[in-house]
C-alpha cells in the first residue's frame, strides 16, 4: 500500500513539474512575440508624393489629359533599433480617376533605388498596370551578388524615387478650367531580411485639388553650382581678369516624346542683379556641353537626333 501511495505521489509531482515546464515554454513564447512586435513597430516604410504636371493638352495628333507626379520611399528605424538590409521595397497605388476614369495607361521611370538597393540611377524594378482596375504595381528589389550578399549600406535618409505619368483619354479633355479633386491611395511595403523577413506597410492616402493647368508636356529646369565671388570681387575692385568658372545643369523634362516631330529649346546668356533687373551677358563662354547618352535616346530613338545651335541657327554640334 505504501509503494501504491508513493508511485501517486511521484507522478502528481512529476505532473505538476510537466504543466508547469509547459507554462514557462507559453510564457516565453508569448514574451518573444510581444518582443518580436514591439521591434517591428520600430520600423516604418515611408513615402512622399508631389504634382509635378497636369496638363490638358491638344497636339495636331491627339488630345488628352496627362499627370505627372513624384513618388519617393524609403524607411526609418526608430533609435537604437538595428539595421536590417531590405529585401524588396513594393508601391502599390489605386490610380486617380478623372472624368470617372482611370488612365489608359501608366508609366514609371526610375530616378533612383538608393533604399533598396544602393543604385544612383535606380535597378531591379519593374512595374505593371491593370488599366481594367486602375492598380499600379512596382517592386524594386535587392538581389543578391555573386557572393550571395546583399546590399547592406545604412545611409540615412535614402530614398527610391520615380517618376510616374498617368495617360487619360480624350474623354477627359477640357479647353476650359475645370475643378477635379484627384485621390491617390494604396500602400508602401517593405520585406525586410531578418531571420524570419518581417513584412510592414504604411497606408497611402493623398488628396489634391487641381484647376489650371501645373507646367506643360515639354517642361525645363535649370540649375547652376555655387558661384564663389573672390574672383568677381577682384576683377571688380584690382582690375584683374580672373574667369569665374560654374556648371549649368539643364534638365529638359518630356513627358509625351509623341508630342511633335520637332522640339526646340532657347536658352539665353541672362543673370539677375542685386535689384533682380536681368541683364544680357555677351562674356559667357561655354567650354563643354555633356548629354546623358542613355536618356537621350530613351527620348529620341535610333532614328532621332539632338542639334546644338548658336544664336545665328548655325550647328555647332549634331548628334549622330
Amino acid at each position: 500500500m505504501r509503494e501504491l501511495i508513493r508511485k501517486i505521489i511521484v507522478a502528481l509531482i512529476l505532473i505538476i513539474v510537466m504543466m508547469n515546464s509547459q507554462l514557462l515554454l507559453i510564457i516565453s513564447q508569448a514574451n518573444e512575440v510581444i518582443e518580436e512586435i514591439m521591434e517591428e513597430s520600430k520600423i516604418n516604410p515611408l513615402y512622399e508624393i508631389n504634382i509635378e504636371k497636369y496638363v490638358n493638352y491638344n497636339t495636331q495628333n491627339e488630345k488628352g489629359t496627362l499627370l505627372q507626379i513624384d513618388l519617393k520611399t524609403g524607411i526609418e528605424y526608430e533609435e537604437e533599433e538595428d539595421y536590417h538590409p531590405l529585401k524588396l521595397m513594393g508601391v502599390f497605388l489605386k490610380t486617380p480617376k478623372i472624368e470617372d476614369k482611370y488612365p489608359t495607361y501608366v508609366e514609371v521611370i526610375g530616378k533612383a533605388t538608393k533604399a533598396t538597393n544602393g543604385s544612383d540611377t535606380a535597378k531591379d524594378f519593374q512595374y505593371t498596370y491593370d488599366k481594367e482596375k486602375g492598380e499600379l504595381k512596382i517592386v524594386t528589389e535587392n538581389k543578391q551578388d555573386e557572393n550571395g550578399n546583399l546590399y547592406s549600406d545604412k545611409v540615412d535618409g535614402a530614398k527610391d524615387a520615380y517618376t510616374i505619368i498617368f495617360y487619360y483619354d480624350s474623354d477627359c479633355y477640357r479647353d476650359h478650367q475645370v475643378e477635379r479633386n484627384l485621390e491617390i491611395s494604396g500602400f508602401v511595403q517593405t520585406n525586410i531580411a531578418n531571420n524570419k523577413e518581417t513584412v510592414r506597410k504604411t497606408e497611402i492616402k493623398q488628396n489634391y485639388t487641381v484647376t489650371e493647368d501645373i507646367s506643360g508636356l515639354v517642361s525645363t529646369k535649370i540649375e547652376t553650382s555655387e558661384i564663389y565671388n573672390g574672383y568677381i570681387n577682384s576683377n571688380h575692385q584690382n582690375g584683374t581678369k580672373y574667369k569665374t568658372e560654374f556648371i549649368e545643369n539643364l534638365t529638359i523634362d518630356i513627358s509625351k516624346k509623341e508630342i511633335a516631330d520637332e522640339i526646340v529649346i532657347n536658352t539665353q546668356n541672362n543673370f539677375m542683379n542685386k535689384n533682380e533687373e536681368t541683364m544680357d551677358i555677351e562674356e559667357i563662354i561655354y567650354k563643354s556641353t555633356k548629354i546623358n547618352k542613355n536618356q537621350l535616346l530613351s527620348i529620341l530613338g535610333e532614328d532621332g537626333y539632338l542639334q546644338i545651335l548658336n544664336e545665328n541657327g548655325q550647328i555647332l554640334r549634331r548628334s549622330k
